[in-house]
C-alpha cells in the first residue's frame, strides 16, 4: 500500500501488525513506515510522534537513527533549526559512523553556514 501511495491502507496495515505483534522483530519498522506514511501526507507533527513513539518502543532499533534523522528533517522544514540541530547532533552523538549521521553533520553545517556560524563546523564533522 505504501508503495502504491495508499498511505491511509499503509497505515491502517502497519498498525494492525504493531498491535498484534508488538514483540515481532518488524515492529519497530512498522513504526517507522507509519511516520514516513504521515509525512507523504504532510501531517509533520504526527509522523513525529511515530518516529517518537519508535524510539520509545524500541530504544535499540536499527531504524532509531533513521527516526532521529527525520525528526530533525521535520523540524528542519517546520523552520525549527535549533530544535532540528538537536536531533542531528542526537544522530551524530548517538551512532558515529553511520550514514545517518553523515547526513545530520552535513545539514548542521549547512544550518550553521546558513547562520553564519560554521566555524569549526564541516560537512563531516559537527560539533556542538
Amino acid at each position: 500500500a505504501y508503495t502504491n501511495m495508499q498511505y491511509d491502507a499503509a497505515l491502517a496495515g502497519f498498525s494492525r501488525f504493531v498491535a498484534a505483534q508488538p514483540s515481532h522483530d518488524y515492529a519497530d519498522n512498522a513504526l517507522y513506515w507509519r511516520g514516513e506514511c504521515l509525512l507523504a501526507q504532510g501531517k509533520m507533527l504526527l509522523a513525529v510522534g511515530e518516529y517518537e513513539r519508535l524510539m520509545s518502543r524500541y530504544p535499540r532499533s536499527e531504524k532509531a537513527p533513521a527516526a532521529l534523522l527525520r525528526i530533525g528533517f521535520v523540524y528542519d522544514k517546520l523552520n525549527d533549526l535549533e530544535k532540528a540541530s538537536d536531533y542531528y547532533f542526537k544522530v551524530v552523538d548517538g551512532y558515529p559512523g553511520s550514514d545517518e549521521a553523515r547526513k545530520a553533520s552535513q545539514r548542521v553545517a549547512a544550518i550553521r553556514e546558513a547562520r553564519g556560524q560554521a566555524f569549526g563546523v564541516t560537512p563531516t564533522s559537527a560539533k556542538r
